[in-house]
């Protein structure tokens, strides 16, 4: 009977031990735990404040672009209207130089008349003249 007395307290001790190791292990993994969770915490709070600002960030992207695409239709809207005041100057230019080109000939037509008629009245004068004179 006390050959078990002893083998119970021999086992009692060792159960006793074993309890003591597997509270601090127990306690080791509650604070790993603990820590895990803080650091996933942690994570989750760096993932939302980072999705907060991607989301921003799109934004500005989207009212970038919307802005570039204004710009853009601006842009080739005056870039016509350049082309087209520019072709309007120079049909204009064009018309002028045809128009002066036409009032030259016909003041050259007109001294040519002038001058023609002088001529024409100068030889009725001295045909007249020479009829006089026959006369």
């Amino acid at each position: 009977a006390s050959a078990q007395l002893a083998e119970l307290q021999a086992t009692h001790q060792k159960m006793q031990a074993e309890l003591i190791s597997l509270r601090a292990k127990a306690a080791s993994v509650t604070d790993e735990e603990r820590e895990a969770q803080d650091q996933v915490a942690a994570l989750a709070s760096e993932i939302a404040g980072l999705s907060e600002e991607l989301g921003v960030l799109k934004d500005e992207l989207m009212s970038k672009r919307e802005r570039l695409t204004e710009a853009l239709g601006v842009l080739k809207s005056q870039t016509e209207k350049k082309e087209s005041l520019q072709q309007s100057i120079a049909e204009t230019k064009e018309m002028s130089a045809t128009l002066d080109s036409a009032v030259e000939t016909i003041q050259g037509v007109n001294q040519t008349n002038v001058a023609a008629a002088a001529a024409a009245r100068e030889e009725q004068a001295e045909i007249a003249s020479h009829n006089a004179d026959l006369f």
